[in-house]
């Protein structure tokens, strides 16, 4: 497992200590999973199609 995915587990453990590891585990993959499909950060999605956008010279 990855370094940022121990850390967020980690905190989900400490934040929702009354649900069980599992449970926080899934939601974690499923968070991570939609987070790399959108991109980490705003403006990554924006800069990508500006940048498609003055290769094809629109």
């Amino acid at each position: 497992m990855s370094r940022r995915f121990m850390v967020y587990f980690t905190l989900g453990l400490a934040l929702f200590a009354q649900d069980l590891y599992d449970d926080i585990a899934e939601n974690l993959v499923g968070a991570l999973d939609w987070d790399a499909r959108v991109g980490t950060e705003p403006g990554l999605v924006h800069q990508d199609t500006a940048a498609a956008a003055a290769a094809a010279g629109a």
